[in-house]
């Protein structure tokens, strides 16, 4: 790649067809959580500016969540993603998750990825309300509504405050 004010620049380009992990396990809240993670047309341009000592990416995939729950069906979602890492500290410039006719969209930042991670985002979309039946399995939902708001975490800790508006919600 060609010399620039930032000094040498480096640009990959990723593209993997299919990406599994199976029988796979997380960590949430102390407690182990079996899941399996499926990942398809995951394609990354990713850009290293030596002298920032940032990356710059753009990432986007077609995922399944599968859940380890009788009667929790699996999460068809797609991701896109242009987000900044540097210094364990991941800067989300814009961060769109679909599934089906949902549509959430954050942005923020998300500190201290190799320890105490913590962070802030601010979220706005659309969420296709029968989404919901993924969770609430025995009723069912019909409408969309129009979300906006901000989520903080950190270690032991979670926090949502937001406005939902919609003319009809039916269940």
């Amino acid at each position: 790649s060609p010399e620039t004010a930032d000094g040498p620049k480096l640009d990959f380009e990723i593209s993997i067809e299919n990406f599994n992990i199976v029988d796979g396990s997380a960590l949430v809240n102390e407690r182990k959580v079996h899941i399996d993670f499926s990942l398809r047309n995951i394609s990354a341009l990713l850009n290293y500016r030596g002298s920032r000592q940032v990356l710059e990416s753009h990432l986007s995939f077609d995922g399944v969540f599968d859940r380890h729950a009788p009667g929790k069906p699996s999460i068809p979602y797609s991701l896109s993603a242009d987000m900044d890492y540097t210094r364990a500290t991941l800067m989300a410039h814009r961060i769109t998750i679909r599934a089906g006719r949902t549509e959430v969209k954050l942005q923020g930042r998300i500190n201290d990825l190799n320890k105490n991670i913590a962070g802030k985002l601010e979220y706005t979309g659309n969420v296709h309300t029968p989404f919901l039946n993924y969770f609430f399995t025995k009723e069912r939902f019909e409408g969309n509504a129009d979300i906006a708001g901000q989520l903080e975490f950190s270690k032991g800790y979670f926090f949502t405050r937001g406005k939902t508006a919609s003319e009809a919600v039916d269940f």
